[in-house]
């Protein structure tokens, strides 16, 4: 311990010599520099160095840098200024204060035009910080999803924010979640090893964890480890007395010696942090280490003591989360000297008194507690009532949006039933010119089967009536063909959910196909597309919903047909329409692909096709349902997939994959 004090006593007494160096280089510049902006520049870097350590000074640094800056309108500088200040307010516990500078300088690296994301970053790591300091650790890992959002969004390196990592590992600990810490304190660590450098703070980070799991010699010596690296100046820069981050180690000794009854200890380094925070007027640290006195002193039964680091306590935390009532504090007569004189006067009282003390000592950390413990639920009181009114809202409005989204689905079915006009006539048409050729075949072959068996010939007859049967099956079914394309059409129509039924696919595709085929002939009769199909006779049925399936096909066929359209009309050479379509039997699954040598999706939208009321076509040519609209009955109602190749400017292919389970 004696020669760990030396080397520490040796290292920041060559610490305070190369300060007053570095203080001196700076202020000589400073006097010698002609440019405004390099003076703002040097200012800020000196009210940031005396932030650690003369309070008004770094004020005074800052004041001058933002008033230059703002004369001549350097807005870095500005930033750079109440940068400058977030340790000086921080380090003294006036969190409103480091908050409030970091607010101005977000508003300043808004309006940067360079390093305004790296200032923005940098920002919003601060501000994560400092929401871990006032113990708002929900808050500080906001700050630091938005920080790792930038630099993953900016592709900033992410060395440069190792400790925002940190910063979240330490938010994770104060909301009691190990895990979650450990695994942000391996990031940092394994960042650090990257970089070959080693950080005091991922041994006060992995000491904190160990600690939360009750492994407290094993927090202990990441806390040593934190303090060997501290001394060996891994921290500290020569123009930096950072005692602020020494009082922080020594509190975390404190407590891990405590809490493994390591009383001696724990006090030697508790009174370390006290003495520094009080010099130096660090109240957060101030307040730790008040608070570790106080548990060692219950924990040996002194209640003397005990009650007088609660008086610290109470003091140093209305000092750090309201300053206007420090005056209120004082004029209670809780001041240090006046409690020295009143226990001393009543010395013999107070032995004679120890358990009654002691009781109103427990009595008062009760109160302590009662009220915090009123306020948290007074608060969820008003979070639940708040949370069950925003439910109710937000159930209405899944219901409005659900009804919504079945009439647009139901309009765009009817908007593509219209669409079919010609292909579904076409189709039927196919089957009644049969049905009325046969029929006036028949009425021929009646009157010829009249006459034979008038003039006797019976053999004649019998085979004209054979004749006649054969035509009225073809006649039968040609009509069950068209029943069954009407059945579709209102199939396709419906608004109920369907149930799924064993179809063949195969068969589906092309039946689809042709529809949209002749559609597209109907609205355009000039059109022409060569159509190459390869269909897996293995696959069989599978169960799907016959009508939705049908509408996905549909709205693959008539993207498919109207992108090889245009194509051809703007194709100043010879062009050849073309439509592949693929099916395949996978090992639980079915494969449809579309392939079209039409224009393609333009590379920067092509992520966005499946989004509702998305559409690349022109204006009043389409709603943008049609691929969301099959994206969701193959996705969600199906349990399969549906997914885009393409290449601008050459082809678009669809794979559509449909589960082959039982039927439900």
């Amino acid at each position: 311990m004696k020669a760990f004090l030396f080397i520490l006593l040796t290292y920041l007494s060559n610490l305070l010599m190369a300060q007053d160096s570095v203080f001196s280089r700076l202020k000589m510049e400073l006097e010698a520099s002609k440019d405004d902006t390099t003076k703002v520049l040097l200012m800020t870097s000196l009210a940031g160095r005396y932030s650690f350590f003369q309070f008004d000074s770094s004020i005074t640094y800052f004041r001058r840098a933002l008033e230059l800056s703002q004369q001549i309108n350097y807005l870095y500088g500005q930033y750079e200024a109440y940068n400058s200040m977030f340790f000086a307010f921080n380090n003294t516990g006036d969190y409103a204060k480091t908050l409030e500078t970091k607010i101005e300088a977000l508003k300043i690296a808004e309006r940067l035009q360079n390093r305004r994301i790296v200032a923005i970053a940098g920002i919003h790591q601060g501000m994560s910080f400092i929401y871990r300091e006032m113990e708002l650790y929900d808050e500080g890992l906001n700050q630091y999803r938005i920080v790792m959002k930038m630099v993953r969004d900016a592709g900033l390196p992410m060395v440069n924010y190792a400790n925002t990592i940190g910063t979240a590992a330490q938010c994770y600990i104060g909301l009691g979640k190990p895990d979650s810490a450990l695994i942000c304190a391996n990031i940092q660590d394994s960042l650090d090893r990257k970089f070959k450098r080693t950080n005091l703070f991922t041994f006060l980070n992995y000491g904190r964890i160990q600690e939360g799991l009750g492994n407290y010699r094993l927090a202990e010596k990441n806390f040593r480890d934190a303090l060997k690296a501290w001394v060996r100046g891994e921290l500290n820069d020569p123009g930096h007395d950072n005692q602020y981050f020494l009082a922080g180690i020594y509190n975390a000794l404190a407590s891990a010696l405590s809490n493994s009854k390591q009383y001696d200890s724990s006090f030697h380094y508790s009174m370390l942090a006290l003495e520094i925070s009080r010099k130096k007027n660090f109240l957060h640290y101030e307040l730790q280490a008040a608070k570790i006195l106080s548990q060692n002193y219950a924990a040996l039964h002194k209640p003397d003591s005990v009650v007088k680091y609660l008086h610290e306590i109470i003091a140093t935390n209305d000092s750090i989360f309201s300053q206007n009532k420090l005056r209120q504090f004082q004029l209670m007569g809780f001041s240090e000297e006046q409690r020295q004189k009143e226990i001393e006067a009543a010395n013999e009282r107070f032995r004679n008194k120890v358990r009654l003390y002691a009781l109103v000592a427990a009595l008062a950390v009760f109160l302590i507690v009662a009220a915090m413990l009123y306020r948290n639920n007074r608060q969820k009181q008003k979070a639940n009532t708040l949370l069950n009114h925003q439910k109710l809202e937000i159930e209405s409005a899944l219901s409005t949006l659900k009804s919504t989204q079945r009439q647009l689905v139901q309009s765009e079915k009817m908007a593509s039933l219209g669409e079919l006009t010609a292909g579904i006539a076409h189709e039927i048409q196919n089957p009644l010119n049969f049905v009325n050729n046969f029929s006036e075949v028949n009425e021929e072959l009646v009157d010829e089967m009249e006459n034979e068996i008038k003039d006797g010939q019976s053999g004649r007859a019998l085979e004209l009536a054979s004749n006649i049967r054969k035509n009225m099956e073809k006649i039968n079914e040609h009509g069950k063909r068209a029943d069954a394309i009407v059945k579709g059409m209102l199939q396709h129509s419906r608004t109920d959910a369907g149930q799924k039924e064993a179809t063949d696919i195969n068969s589906l595709a092309e039946e689809y196909l042709r529809l949209s085929f002749h559609s597209m002939r109907g609205r355009d009769q000039a059109f022409t597309c060569e159509v190459k199909t390869q269909f897996d006779g293995s696959i069989g049925k599978i169960p799907i919903v016959r009508q939705d399936i049908g509408r996905v096909l549909l709205n693959v066929y008539n993207n498919a047909f109207y992108s090889v359209a245009e194509k051809r009309k703007k194709s100043v050479g010879l062009f050849e329409p073309m439509l592949s379509i693929y099916t395949k039997k996978l090992d639980h699954s079915v494969e449809i692909r579309f392939r079209d040598n039409g224009m393609g999706i333009p590379n920067k939208i092509s992520d966005k096709i499946f989004q509702p009321f998305f559409t690349t076509k022109p204006t009043g040519q389409g709603t943008g349902l049609g691929l969301s609209v099959a994206y969701d009955i193959i996705v969600n109602e199906h349990g399969g997939s549906l997914t885009l190749v393409n290449e601008e400017g050459n082809f678009a292919e669809f794979v559509l994959r449909i589960p082959t389970t039982q039927l439900t």
